[in-house]
């Protein structure tokens, strides 16, 4: 077998590789999500290096069928990166839920005259939202802040008596509200990007392109 009649086999099973993962991203990108970062490349490397690899494994000499071998192997694994995700996180929320939730009841009118500042620590985010919860966890208040100031002061509902910061899809974990009426709770948000998210995404992992940590911080 000549090197010409292996290498474009291999190059049509490469394109095959990657083809699923370019036509997904294009599919995004109509619906107005954002580019993935570099690292997304890598994983397309991966893939056509994959494809390739199962092509001269076979001894595949026909482009066509090498197009399909290629297409074959990353589409399985992005299927059962997708599967093992969705997975996981059904076991976590079910295990959330079997764990007995710690009630903090305030008065029965709730809280009023509280606020929340937040001071940012982050880079190249476009926005945030603050999600207010109330004790019982059953209601819930979103307020979008635009622009990402480096400090933001937001009213804080009277119902409720935690709060979390959201970007994307990335969520941090729920800090609870001082309880005092007229009462400041202070926190810093630590929001950066997860540098191996275009990676993750191109393996069909669900993932969050940014991580969000809170801290309680005094005056």
């Amino acid at each position: 077998m000549t090197n010409t009649q292996t290498r474009i086999p291999c190059a049509s099973a490469a394109f095959g590789g990657v083809a699923t993962t370019l036509f997904a991203l294009g599919a995004e990108l109509t619906r107005g999500q954002r580019l993935p970062n570099a690292s997304y490349a890598l994983g397309l490397a991966i893939f056509a290096t994959l494809g390739a690899c199962v092509a001269f494994f076979f001894g595949e000499t026909n482009c066509r069928k090498a197009f399909f071998l290629g297409l074959g192997l990353p589409s399985l694994i992005q299927v059962g990166a997708a599967s093992a995700t969705h997975s996981a996180g059904a076991s976590a929320a079910s295990l959330f839920d079997l764990m007995p939730a710690a009630r903090a009841d305030g008065p029965a009118g709730g809280v009023t005259g509280r606020t929340l500042k937040i001071r940012l620590d982050a880079r190249e985010v476009p926005g945030y939202d603050v999600i207010f919860v109330a004790a019982d966890c059953k209601r819930e208040e979103r307020l979008s802040v635009e622009g990402a100031p480096a400090e933001k002061t937001v009213a804080v509902p009277a119902f409720s008596t935690r709060f979390a910061v959201q970007v994307g899809t990335a969520r941090s974990a729920s800090l609870p509200l001082s309880s005092d009426p007229g009462s400041t709770t202070i926190v810093k948000a630590d929001i950066h990007s997860d540098g191996w998210s275009g990676l993750k995404r191109s393996l069909g992992v669900q993932q969050a392109a940014y991580t969000v940590a809170l801290q309680l911080q005094t005056r």
